[in-house]
C-alpha cells in the first residue's frame, strides 16, 4: 500500500502577499523588534487508562491499554520567539477572544517595552475578535504588529512544530487523572524548553514555495477538469454499444476526424480511435455516428477518462 499525506492549497486571494511578508520576518526581521509565532493548541485532553502500563524491558516493548478514560480537556496558548526560541504559554478552559486578550496580554508584560512586536497568526474568528481590538486599539500597543498568515496555511507558522514537539515528548503515550495534572506537566516541559531553547530557522525562501504551489496548483486543476467531465445520459446509452460494435466489425459507421458519416473504419479499432470517435460525435437511433459540433482535427481530442 502506498503512502498519502495532507495536502491543501489556499484559496486565499492575497496568498502571495501573506505569504512574503511572514517569510520575510523570519529571514530578514526587523531590527530593535521581537517576533513571536503565536497560536492555540486547543482541545489537550487529559486521558487516563483503565489498566496501569506495563514497563518496557528487555525483548518487550512497554504496553498501553486501547481504552481510556476522559478526564477533562484545556486549550494552550503559546507564543514562540522566533530569535531565541523560548515560549510565552498559557493554559485556559478555552478559548475565545477573551482568552486571546489576556493571554497576549501576559506576552506583553514579558517583551522589553522598548521592542517593536510582530506576532505572526492564522485567522482565527478569536484573533480578530472585538475585545482584542479593543484592547490592541490603545495607545501602550502601538507597537504590537500583526501578520497574518493566508487561509490553509498553518505550516507557515512555526509555533506548530513546536507544538508538534511538544506532543511527542510530553503528551504521547501518557496518562493524566485529571486536567490539574495535565496542566502541571505542561508547565513543567515547557520550563525545561526554556532553559536551552532550540529555535526554528526557516530556509525556504518565498519563490520556490510559489514555485511549488503553481505546479501543485497546475496539477490540481488538471486533475479535476478530467475528473468532472460528464456524458449526457443518451451518451452512456449508446456508448457500450458503439464499442462493440466497432470492435466487432459491425457494418454499421461512425465518425473521427477527418472522416465523414458513412465511411466505416477498419474492424477491431484501438481504443484510442474509440474514445476519438465518442469524443467527436455521438451515436444516433439510426445506428449512424452523426457529428455533435463542426470537426476538425486539431479541435478534437478524446477525453482523458473513458468508461470500458
Amino acid at each position: 500500500m502506498g503512502s498519502a499525506r495532507t495536502f491543501k492549497l489556499s484559496t486565499d486571494p492575497s496568498f502571495e502577499s501573506k505569504l512574503r511578508d511572514v517569510v520575510g520576518l523570519y529571514v530578514n526581521p526587523p531590527a530593535a523588534a521581537a517576533v513571536f509565532c503565536f497560536d492555540e493548541k486547543t482541545q489537550v485532553q487529559a486521558l487516563d487508562r483503565t489498566q496501569p502500563s506495563l514497563p518496557m524491558v528487555p525483548g518487550r516493548a512497554g504496553t498501553m491499554t486501547h481504552d481510556y478514560k476522559r478526564n477533562g480537556t484545556l486549550d494552550l496558548f503559546a507564543a514562540l520567539n522566533v530569535g531565541s526560541g523560548e515560549v510565552l504559554h498559557d493554559t485556559r478552559r478555552s478559548h475565545t477572544g477573551r482568552d486571546v486578550w489576556r493571554s497576549s496580554a501576559g506576552s506583553d508584560m514579558h517583551v522589553d517595552p522598548d521592542l517593536e512586536l510582530h506576532v505572526i497568526l492564522d485567522n482565527l474568528w478569536a484573533h480578530k475578535s472585538q475585545p482584542v481590538r479593543d484592547w490592541l486599539a490603545h495607545k501602550k500597543r502601538r507597537r504590537w504588529h500583526l501578520h497574518f498568515t493566508p487561509t490553509s496555511s498553518s505550516w507557515l507558522n512555526l509555533v506548530e512544530c513546536w507544538f508538534s514537539v511538544l506532543s511527542r515528548k510530553a503528551l504521547t503515550n501518557t496518562s493524566f487523572t485529571s486536567i490539574a495534572e495535565l496542566e502541571t506537566r505542561i508547565d513543567c516541559w515547557v520550563s525545561h524548553w526554556n532553559d536551552n531553547p532550540e529555535p526554528f530557522v526557516w530556509t525556504k525562501p518565498a519563490d520556490e514555495i510559489l514555485d511549488k504551489v503553481a505546479r501543485g496548483q497546475a496539477t490540481l486543476d488538471r486533475i479535476s477538469k478530467s475528473a468532472t467531465h460528464h456524458y449526457e445520459p443518451a451518451e452512456w446509452a449508446w456508448f457500450g454499444r458503439f464499442r462493440w460494435l466497432c470492435r466487432f466489425g459491425s457494418s454499421r459507421c461512425w465518425t473521427r476526424p477527418g472522416r465523414l458519416p458513412g465511411m466505416c473504419p477498419q474492424r477491431h479499432a484501438s481504443d484510442a480511435q474509440l474514445d476519438a470517435a465518442t469524443w467527436c460525435g455521438t451515436w444516433s437511433l439510426t445506428g449512424r455516428c452523426t457529428p455533435s459540433s463542426p470537426i476538425t482535427a486539431s479541435s478534437c481530442s478524446p477525453p482523458s477518462c473513458s468508461p470500458t
